[in-house]
């Protein structure tokens, strides 16, 4: 009964470190996401134990600690090496290697480590091909913004990544791929000299206004 229980159990220790990460409680995150580790580990699915190593990873990214994030994210592509098993719940599907380098881009972006952060979106990217639009054009929204912020601006790259973001409407259309959009413009908006920005804030602009 304990085997059948466990990957509800794991599933919902991971919902809890999500919401714990988005409410910017990284300790709860962490702590839940150890849980689950916990109730996963005898079930017999790597893929999973992944997916909830990065979970971790999220926490002590937002927490700032990077070494114990580098930790997670390690252990977390060491247990999807191990591939999938018939013990992997079909919600799982969702956690391609796609998911893993964007998950990973993302507590990179937490950490301030612009340029792996982006360089790991643009991974996410290429490896979702033309699959999970809303995916794509949302990692694509974080590579913008990474150029945008890193140490050494790269505000043309940014706005190219940016216009790629807009190519998605109105096919994509998510309230959280318009905060993203909003964050790209809050990101570029100090870049506002460069032609290519400007002409995409207004083009963004000119959307949003229509929209």
């Amino acid at each position: 009964m304990g085997a059948v229980r466990s990957p509800l159990e794991g599933h919902a220790f991971g919902c809890l470190s999500l919401l714990a990460k988005a409410s910017g409680r990284p300790r709860e995150a962490i702590s839940a996401a150890q849980g689950a580790q916990t109730v996963v580990k005898s079930y017999g699915s790597a893929r999973m134990l992944s997916l909830m190593a990065m979970r971790e990873a999220g926490g002590w990214a937002l927490l700032g600690d990077a070494d114990a994030t580098d930790q997670a994210i390690v252990r977390a592509h060491r247990l999807y090496a191990k591939g999938p098993s018939d013990a992997d719940p079909a919600w799982l599907e969702f956690y391609t290697p796609a998911e893993l380098a964007g998950l990973e881009a993302l507590a990179r972006a937490d950490l301030d480590q612009h340029e792996r952060a982006a360089a790991g979106a643009e991974q996410a990217v290429l490896l979702h091909g033309d699959t999970f639009a809303r995916n794509r054009a949302l990692y694509t929204a974080d590579i913008a913004i990474q150029h945008a912020v890193r140490e050494r601006p790269e505000p043309e790259a940014a706005a190219e990544a940016a216009s790629r973001v807009l190519a998605y409407l109105p096919e994509v259309r998510s309230d959280r791929l318009l905060k993203q959009l909003h964050n790209v413009e809050s990101a570029l908006q100090r870049h506002a000299a460069i032609p290519e920005v400007a002409d995409w804030l207004e083009e963004y602009r000119t959307i949003t206004a229509v929209s």
